[in-house]
């Protein structure tokens, strides 16, 4: 009788450290021997499932190269795909048809080189590269220029002022691959007028 009344007193402190703790505290029981021991009840500790896909953080460089250079090599794709409208030697007589052709040719080149051009400069490169690419911006910006120039000569019959544009482009490109191979835009290097 003594152990029942012990353990009726017991039960409401239990219950008020029960309610302080939060915690579910289990009952003592009668089989144990005279000196009850109390175990806290918890639930298992929640496990956290991992995301399906983990891609590791990027650098900002990285983040920079890799949006710079998908850029760059669909509008690489999309110059690919224009078929240059000649092939071989133009005659006096077919001369104004074929360039008008190969000014269209150009034009499209344009509007594919223009759109990417839009789309590289506001690309935060990383601070090491901001001049080389700030470069290589105006050098693409220069292209695009004399490839329209190009264009605008062929369709007035300018030959001398094609043939200038021509070679200007050339000297452009060049410096515009080496400052792409110096910003890590490989892609962007391989930009070319037609």
């Amino acid at each position: 009788m003594k152990r029942s009344v012990f353990i009726l007193a017991l039960v409401p402190s239990i219950l008020v450290l029960a309610a302080c703790t939060r915690e579910v505290v289990a009952l003592p029981t009668l089989a144990t021997g005279p000196t009850p021991t109390f175990e806290p009840v918890t639930s298992p500790t929640p496990t956290l499932e991992p995301s399906p896909t983990v891609n590791p953080t990027l650098t900002l460089y990285e983040k920079f190269t890799t949006r710079a250079n998908g850029i760059c090599k669909e509008a690489n794709e999309q110059v690919s795909a224009l078929s240059y409208p000649i092939e071989g030697e133009i005659s006096r007589g077919e001369a104004a048809g074929s360039y008008q052709e190969i000014a269209e040719y150009l034009e499209k080149f344009v509007t594919i080189e223009g759109t990417a051009l839009d789309q590289l400069r506001p690309l935060p490169p990383p601070k090491e590269e901001t001049e080389i690419f700030g470069e290589y911006l105006s050098a693409l910006g220069e292209l695009i220029e004399l490839v329209r120039e190009e264009a605008a000569d062929l369709r007035a019959g300018n030959l001398a002022g094609y043939e200038g544009s021509i070679q200007r482009g050339h000297a452009v490109e060049a410096e515009m691959s080496t400052l792409a191979g110096q910003a890590g835009i490989r892609h962007c290097g391989l930009m070319r007028s037609p």
